[in-house]
């Protein structure tokens, strides 16, 4: 492990000698603020910014950098919870997991212990249903759009709602997986309510939206993003 630490650091000081961070590795400078616990902080506000994808990368940089310090389970934790975030339950326990089992007398440990006694447990069990619900979603898979299409789309739904004076009706880009966004209408009482207004966006001159939206309860969103099985549900929803 220190030997890849050495490799990690060596990598960075010879590819970004001129960067700030390469300097403090090299010694050429001391500063504080890319402490451990600085760096730590840093890529902790990031993960909590929706900065995923990019908080990964450089905290898998670290866990290398700063194997065998007493900080490594913080950065351990930490991509567990991103893990959470883009690859769902199944590799968020697995991380979890891993700090239980290598770090069991630290803070971090113990918390990694609850959360597979308590938290995992009760995620695990949460399925896809069709039950009432009085809260619904629409939703877009951006991962088949083009950048100009997102941006027509986003336009046109925000103009809907402009147009409307819905209130109750809110847009956002939520990440799913590493390689998929979705675009999301937030608001709908019913699934009925949902489609009337998708198939407005479709055929009302002024929007003429192309893409068909999905409709999807509050519970069963939230099943998809823990288990990432949006598919099965597209395929449950079209029989």
């Amino acid at each position: 492990a220190v030997d890849k630490a050495d490799t990690v650091k060596n990598e960075i000081i010879s590819e970004y000698p001129n960067t700030h961070y390469a300097k403090v590795l090299s010694g050429e400078i001391i500063d504080q603020s890319n402490s451990p616990e600085k760096v730590y902080k840093k890529l902790y506000q990031d993960y909590q910014n929706g900065m995923f994808t990019e908080t990964l990368d450089e905290v898998n940089k670290m866990i290398d950098v700063y194997a065998g310090s007493d900080i490594i389970e913080k950065f351990e934790m930490l991509k567990a919870r991103i893990l959470a975030r883009t690859q769902g339950i199944a590799a968020y326990k697995e991380a979890v997991l891993k700090v239980n089992e290598l770090y069991p007398l630290t803070d971090e440990g113990k918390e990694a212990k609850r959360i597979l006694e308590q938290e995992i447990p009760n995620l695990e069990q949460l399925t896809l249903n069709e039950e009432e619900s009085n809260n619904w979603k629409m939703i877009y898979d951006l991962s088949i759009e083009t950048e100009a299409s997102i941006k027509d789309l986003t336009a046109k739904i925000n103009k809907y709602i402009a147009d409307t004076h819905n209130n109750k009706l809110k847009l956002s880009t939520d990440l799913y997986d590493n390689n998929k966004q979705l675009l999301v209408i937030h608001g709908f009482l019913s699934k009925e309510t949902a489609l009337a207004v998708n198939a407005l966006l479709q055929d009302v001159k002024g929007y003429k939206v192309k893409q068909k939206g999905l409709p999807i309860s509050i519970h069963n969103y939230k099943v998809i993003q823990i288990h990432k099985n949006l598919e099965q549900y597209i395929i449950a929803s079209n029989k």
